[in-house]
């Protein structure tokens, strides 16, 4: 599950920093920080990592979304870059189950990434409602889920139509599938995802 966020593939301490590198102030120029996903998430995590580096450290931390195939296509680029701490990964838990669920990808996730830390511990995967659903928790959500349909209530917005609960995800990863995989699993008939 996305409990946490974490700095996974930041080469900054990674075998090619060990050698020229280290003998020259770290940063003497623009840092490119990947974020292999759209706005939120990750990407508002690099963004406040980022202009905090670009403080303390005096050069830029220039943050780069690279969305596409749930994280790989970013990875790959960082995975491929010269290992010098000028292109960093922020990335999510997602990063890690990656290599469970394809079967090949273009980049080894042990191999080719260091990771360094996590940076945004215990931010947790929320499950919300609109104020009008009546389900003030997790248990109550279910219970809902699995009830009946019945009419929406509002018959201004759709008078015949059964009324289905349906739950969406900011992120496309692997954390948020299977915790909305989970509620649809007692509840399968009734979540439209």
């Amino acid at each position: 599950m996305m409990r946490k966020f974490v700095l996974v593939g930041l080469s900054l301490l990674s075998a090619g920093m060990a050698s020229t590198a280290v003998a020259q102030a770290y940063p003497n120029r623009s840092v490119r920080i990947i974020v292999p996903f759209a706005t939120g998430g990750p990407d508002t995590i690099a963004r406040l990592v980022g202009a905090q580096f670009t403080q303390a450290l005096g050069q830029p931390f220039v943050i780069e979304n690279r969305l596409a195939a749930n994280g790989i296509v970013g990875a790959d680029a960082v995975a491929k870059a010269t290992p010098d701490g000028y292109m960093l990964l922020i990335t999510s838990s997602g990063f890690v189950g990656a290599p469970s669920l394809y079967k090949k990808l273009p980049y080894d996730t042990v191999a080719d990434f260091t990771s360094v830390t996590n940076i945004a511990a215990n931010l947790g995967t929320f499950l919300v409602v609109h104020p009008s659903v009546p389900a003030n928790t997790v248990q109550e959500f279910i219970a809902l889920a699995k009830s009946p349909m019945r009419k929406s209530p509002s018959a201004r917005l759709a008078p015949a139509i059964p009324c289905i609960l349906s739950v969406g995800s900011s992120t496309h990863g692997p954390a948020s599938i299977c915790c909305m995989s989970r509620i649809k699993a007692v509840a399968p008939r009734l979540l439209r995802w």
